[in-house]
């Protein structure tokens, strides 16, 4: 019974806060406050940006570093363009396809019969995570 008190209790605090903090009135400043500069876009529902030009690095199953220039069009939340790959023994332009949802991205580049895939986070102009392989890779805008 004491448990179901507290349970209640602490329902009840949630939701006197959560109404408060909605009604408080918000400063209509453009200037970014210390929340907002911490949290940046993860924290947020808006979608970050990944439309452009990217320089790419990674790192294939071997441990060969590669280089690729993404051409990236974005649509809402879905990804197209291509990727033109750089070095090593494979080469040339191969589309590109995937999706942004806040600021996590998956996208996949088709080379011939392999789709090799990359996921993980956008922060402003870095793009940054792992490959389907579980190897690093890094993307700056151009």
């Amino acid at each position: 019974m004491k448990f179901l008190c507290v349970v209640s209790t602490l329902v009840f605090a949630m939701a006197t806060s959560s109404a408060q903090a909605n009604s408080a009135p918000r400063a209509t400043s453009d200037a970014p406050t210390a929340a907002t500069e911490e949290s940046g876009v993860q924290g947020s529902n808006a979608t970050a940006s990944a439309s452009g030009t990217w320089l790419m690095t990674w790192k294939n199953d071997k441990g060969d570093v590669r280089h690729a220039m993404l051409n990236i069009q974005q649509q809402g939340e879905a990804l197209i363009g291509t990727a033109n790959v750089q070095g090593g023994p494979i080469k040339g332009t191969f589309p590109l396809s995937g999706n942004l949802r806040g600021n996590r991205i998956l996208f996949s580049v088709k080379v011939h019969w392999h789709h090799a895939s990359f996921t993980r986070t956008v922060d402003g102009r870095k793009m940054s995570g792992n490959t389907n392989d579980g190897n690093p890779w890094l993307a700056t805008h151009e």
